[in-house]
């Protein structure tokens, strides 16, 4: 019998589109950028791995690719280009500028008059971004974004929809707004943001009048929405820190984040020699830990362009801003760790499966536990050990124990070996040996019921069953309602074939003559353990084989994926949630063709909450929950 714990599966659009890393990068190292503050109230951007933790910022350095209309540009808009620029410069980020009206530049036109060639560089390089495990940038190339509200809501409709769920990417909605007053701005934003959260909550970059100098006109007057950034632009040549620098400082101050999604290390216009203040913007970016693109990744003929006009898309030659900028990102990391929250881009084989946890070792009675973390939902399935390891579906860890606590000198081990007609279930070899023990040596094998080997309530398991082969022992609930060992439990004989056993809870019965008696409902509410004990004489060597443990009349449910705060569970025709803050949710149910069936985007109080599933058809399904950077997802079956 397969378990019904299912890989994790970070989004419904991840599951169809199926973009797959090639390697552990920034991405699954840092998982979905953040805004948010530090402890002072400073905006800065995080990773969704470590949270919006103070001296957990993130600072991710690349390259911005040019406008999307001559070949000397887009020959870098591909992935062989990304790819060789993540060897060559360690980029973490490509930003992928294309062009939004009607521009026509000889080669190729803008979105507004050939949307089919633009969508496709941009695909190109977002699905590259996604294969590498870098961020990108969709970047809106415009000037004049305000008088292109339908266009780009369509635009972004569409990249939201299909590559939002991945942690990969960032909308960056208008480039460079002219000297405009920030209302204009502003009210184009509050258009296009909305279309992008119904598919997504990335990062999404708003730029700013002056060319994006004055971050700090957002000030008390920001944009709706949450997750939001504002670009900051500069040209080593032509701005200063002490000048525009300061607007974007003066908004970081007041609580917003900004992303320096463009600078140049020459004059404003793309022109001129590398400027001596580049140095000082460096510093000045990394003090504020702000994350940077360079413009541009192209051999376009000026000062600004990082490859000289003999460069290719797998061989790049530098001109002097390219070294420059080369320079700068070589201390970029070379290796990355994938994040231990299962956060990363939507593949969500970044330590999603239960033989990737890591925990504390715990120890049973003179045993040893097996490590494990995570968040799990319990289901009618404990555990088949087709995972390959000894975390039950549950969470809880499968350890032994002895009497080796009360003198005894016992010995036990647990491994994984074969199972009742299938491949994996749990194996028990053990002696026994009296030694200082006043009474029978004893040794046994045990699962916890959670991860913090707490007490679990079982009221709704209507019964517990189990397959076995082995030596005679007894099935034993353990809870801290009884003293001195009085653990409920029903006595089984030895058997040489796979056997299974069912027992209601009237069938366990505590051991006479000692004990405090209780009654089997109080152990039933506060269940810590189940174990399976053989007690006998000394020199008794023996083996029990045991597969499919089940609580049965639980939902049938799945290991709750890794997540940001969230509470999730299935219960009765339905699944449950619990959000720890208030605020605005969205819930999402889709089919396995991708199709939603639910939809739920509104405020809701922190606290439990439940999603009716009653009068949907039988099938698989993939719930979603979103509030803010923090998400949950379960993998449903309804029968």
């Amino acid at each position: 019998m397969k378990k019904l714990v299912l890989p994790l599966l970070l989004s419904a659009t991840a599951l169809f589109a199926a973009i797959t890393p090639t390697r552990v990068g920034p991405v699954s190292q840092y998982g979905q950028l953040v805004a948010g503050k530090n402890s002072s109230g400073k905006g800065q951007i995080y990773g969704s791995c470590d949270g919006v933790v103070t001296g957990k910022e993130v600072q991710v350095r690349g390259m911005s690719l040019y406008w999307s209309l001559l070949s000397k540009a887009t020959d870098f808009w591909s992935e062989a280009a990304i790819s060789t620029m993540i060897k060559d410069m360690k980029i973490q980020i490509i930003r992928a500028a294309m062009a939004t009206g009607n521009e026509d530049w000889g080669e190729y036109k803008g979105y507004g008059s050939d949307p089919s060639t633009q969508k496709q560089f941009m695909k190109t390089v977002v699905e590259a971004a996604i294969k590498h495990d870098i961020y990108v940038i969709i970047d809106w190339h415009s000037h004049d974004a305000h008088n292109q509200v339908s266009s780009a809501k369509s635009f972004f409709q569409e990249m939201a929809r299909d590559y939002g769920q991945y942690d990969n990417v960032i909308f960056e909605i208008y480039n460079e707004p002219l000297q405009i007053d920030w209302s204009v701005v502003k009210n184009y934003a509050n258009q296009i943001v909305p279309v992008i959260r119904e598919y997504s909550d990335n990062l999404i970059l708003v730029g700013d009048p002056s060319w994006d100098q004055r971050p700090d006109m957002a000030i008390g007057n920001e944009v709706s929405g949450q997750n939001i950034a504002y670009t900051f632009h500069y040209y080593a040549g032509s701005h200063s820190t002490s000048g525009e620098g300061a607007n974007a400082l003066k908004a970081m101050n007041a609580g917003l984040s900004v992303f320096v999604s463009e600078w140049g290390t020459g004059n404003a216009d793309g022109g001129g020699n590398v400027s001596g203040a580049n140095s000082g913007w460096q510093n000045w970016m990394n003090t504020h830990k702000l994350s940077w693109a360079n413009w541009s990744a192209s051999k376009i003929d000026e000062g600004t362009a990082a490859f000289s006009g003999g460069s290719s898309p797998n061989s790049l030659q530098y001109t002097e801003s390219g070294s420059a900028v080369k320079g700068y990102l070589s201390s970029n990391p070379t290796t990355y760790t994938a994040c231990k929250t299962g956060s990363g881009s939507g593949s969500g084989n970044n330590n999603t499966g239960d033989n990737n946890n890591t925990g504390n070792n715990n120890s049973g009675n003179s045993g040893s536990g097996n490590s494990g973390s995570g968040n799990y939902s319990q289901g009618e399935l404990l555990d088949d050990f087709e995972d390959n390891d000894l975390i039950s579906a549950w969470g809880g860890e499968w350890f032994t124990f002895t009497d080796a606590n009360n003198s005894g000198a016992s010995t036990a081990s647990v491994n994984l070996s074969e199972g009742n007609n299938s491949s994996k279930g749990v194996h028990l070899s053990y002696s026994l040996n009296k030694g200082g023990y006043a009474y029978s040596p004893f040794a046994g094998v045990g699962v916890y019921m959670n991860t913090s080997a707490g007490t679990t309530d079982l009221s709704n398991c209507q019964s517990i069953s189990y397959d076995y082969k082995g030596s005679a022992h007894r099935f034993r609930i353990e809870s801290p309602v009884n003293a001195d060992y009085a653990f409920f439990g029903s006595d089984q004989s030895q058997s040489n074939s796979w056997k299974s056993v069912t027992l209601s809870w009237n069938e366990l019965q505590q051991p006479s003559g000692w004990g405090e008696a209780k009654n089997i409902s109080e152990a039933r509410s506060s269940v810590s353990a189940f174990s399976w004990q053989y007690e006998g004489e000394t020199g008794t060597s023996s083996e029990l084989y045991i597969d499919n443990v089940k609580c049965n009349g639980l939902p049938t449910a799945i290991r709750k994926p890794l997540s940001n705060s969230f509470y999730t569970t299935i219960v009765q025709n339905g699944v449950e949630f619990s959000l720890p803050k208030s605020g605005v949710t969205k819930v999402e149910v889709f089919d396995m063709l991708g199709n939603r069936q639910f939809e739920h985007n509104n405020f809701l109080n922190a606290g439990v909450h439940f999603i009716n599933m009653e009068q949907m058809s039988s099938g698989t399904f993939i719930v979603r929950i979103r509030q803010g950077s923090a998400y949950t997802q379960l993998r449903v079956n309804k029968y």
